[in-house]
């Protein structure tokens, strides 16, 4: 071999270096970029555990605070649907409150509006009392007997609406009963 060939090898031999380096400085820019993808879906991977923890024991250690259960059995609702799955019984003895208050809610319901009708009225008849005295102190006050006439009509209109739409909501309310009736053995069987 000549002076030449082996200047010409050894050229090759550095040019095969520099390649051989470049590609080396790539591999290693590849690893970083790898280990920081693998620390990133880490620390992804601990974010959502943390969440799912966060999840689990929020759903776990809740209550609908509702009836969520219809007359078959079914449950309303994904997170009510898991709230089952984790809770077992506890879920369905919640249910089973619920339901009991539901219904004694709905069994007063006519009591209670009439409790509620005759303490507005005697409301209504302390303040028309008080307010007549104080119409006789200070007459100037008072409102026109057009203004008074058309707060009685405000008030007839009132009432007729109530009138009508009392049956509606009685009916409503009849029904609910009704379902809350049929629901409760369901929840009974499966809260025991």
């Amino acid at each position: 071999m000549g002076i030449r060939d082996k200047k010409g090898a050894k050229e090759e031999l550095v040019e095969r270096v520099k390649e051989f380096n470049e590609c080396l400085k790539e591999e290693v820019r590849h690893v970083k970029k790898v280990e920081v993808m693998l620390k990133t879906a880490k620390n992804v991977f601990l974010a959502l555990m943390v969440i799912l923890i966060v999840v689990l024991h929020y759903l776990y250690f809740s209550s609908p605070g509702r009836v969520v259960v219809n007359k078959n059995g079914k449950i309303y609702g994904l997170a009510n649907n898991a709230r089952a799955a984790l809770q077992g019984k506890k879920f369905w003895k919640d249910q089973l409150y619920e339901v009991r208050q539901e219904i004694e809610w709905e069994e007063f319901g006519i009591l209670r509006k009439a409790a509620n009708d005759r303490t507005l009225e005697k409301i209504g008849r302390d303040t028309n009392r008080e307010m007549e005295k104080y119409y006789r102190r200070y007459p100037q006050i008072r409102s026109s007997k057009a203004e008074r006439q058309a707060e009685a009509m405000r008030g007839r209109f009132d009432h007729l609406k109530w009138i009508r739409f009392n049956p509606i909501f009685e009916d409503m309310r009849q029904k609910r009963f009704q379902e809350l009736d049929m629901i409760l053995p369901v929840v009974q069987s499966k809260a025991e």
